[in-house]
């Protein structure tokens, strides 16, 4: 049902039920040192089969491996200094770090 209700000052006017989201929560896995120099950790990895994705600035692909650990060593002193990405990719999704290279 339709309904006017007050918040404040302001009155609302619509469907009576509220729902209320749940804002996703960020991967709680690290990425360090950041600038790396010639190489990064990367801890707190979701339990299980992931794959990790390097790319450069403009999104290309320049790394990619498969791990189940929980903490991997990424070496970056073959890459040109500048600016990457590192994406990890697990059954519950896919979430993405910034990575400055020295």
């Amino acid at each position: 049902t339709n309904t006017l209700e007050r918040a404040g000052s302001v009155y609302l006017y619509g469907q009576s039920d509220i729902g209320l989201f749940e804002p996703t929560k960020e991967p709680k896995w690290s990425l360090y040192p950041n600038p790396a120099v010639n190489s990064a950790q990367v801890a707190n990895l979701p339990v299980g089969q992931k794959t990790l994705t390097l790319m450069d600035a403009s999104g290309r692909t320049i790394g990619q491996w498969q791990t189940e650990n929980t903490d991997f060593t990424l070496r970056v002193d073959a890459y040109p200094a500048g600016i990457y990405f590192l994406e990890v990719g697990a059954d519950a999704g896919a979430s993405v770090r910034k990575l400055q290279v020295r």
